[in-house]
Formats: structure tokens, sequence, C-alpha cells
């Protein structure tokens, strides 16, 4: 559970021919990329584009879905959060959560993906850049959100 906030390598631990199978609606919806969790679940065409642009912020694991050749990308990124910018969320004097969360620009602008140690790490966070691939190039299955604390994205 808290492989994501730890930056866990599952490399060395991963078998081969992993196989899944699709989860719901997912074989009919057909995504070039989504999110599973804290991962995301990348179609081979779409992992050829993106390998060389990704492969610095986390790493590929190869799966099947239904004899599909897939790719999970456990990222291994963090962005710095701008901590006097970020606002901790109280309810009845107890932490709950981010109310503000913001990042250093500095830190993030070369980083395609990112996610967020403050948040727990169960997001993935992304630039301009990654968001222009993705719609540049008509890749179907991610939600782009501008609110960063949203629990349903």
């Amino acid at each position: 559970m808290s492989s994501s906030l730890n930056n866990i390598e599952f490399s060395p631990l991963w078998p081969q021919g992993l196989n899944f199978d699709y989860f719901g609606k997912a074989k009919k919806q057909d995504y070039d990329i989504s999110r599973l969790g804290h991962f995301l679940i990348i179609k081979m065409p779409v992992y050829e584009l993106l390998k060389e642009r990704l492969a610095n912020f986390g790493e590929f694991l190869p799966v099947k879905a239904e004899g599909n050749n897939m790719i999970l990308f456990n990222l291994l990124t963090f962005g710095q959060e701008q901590k006097d910018m970020c606002l901790t969320k109280y309810e009845d004097g107890f932490e709950d959560g981010l109310e503000l969360l913001t990042f250093e620009q500095d830190d993030i602008q070369n980083k395609l993906l990112f996610k967020s140690k403050l948040e727990g790490a169960q997001k993935v966070y992304c630039t301009d850049e990654f968001k222009n691939i993705i719609q540049s190039n008509n890749l179907k299955g991610l939600v782009f959100d501008e609110d960063l604390l949203d629990p349903f994205v």
C-alpha cells in the first residue's frame, strides 16, 4: 500500500509473463493509456512513443492483459512542493489531507510526470508538456484536471 510513497522499484521482483484480465469495461473502452491506481497502463505503440521521454521518471514493467502486451509504468519521481503555499486541511482538530497543493516550478519544469509526498503519492501529476504529447497524438484514456487535489480524478 505504501509502495508509491516509499518509491519501491518492482523490476527486481517482477515475474516474467505476468497476466491480467481486463477490469470492468476496460477492454471495450480500448484506452491507449490510463491510470491504474498510482500506475499508468500503456499500450505497446504508446510505450514506443513515450519510453524515451518517461525513462528518467520511473520503471516500465511488462504485463499482458488477456494476451495483449502492455506496459505498467511505475512512477518513481517526486515533485518538490512549495511548502509555504501548501495548506493542510483539518477536521475536528485532526489533519485530513491537503486543502491546497503547489509545486516548485523550477523543480517540475523538466519532469513530465511526478507525484507528491505531501499528498501521499497516490496521484500522478504532469506538466503541460506531457499533456500536449497525449493530446497531440490523440491518445485516449487520461483525464487532465487542474484541481490538483480532486479526489475523483
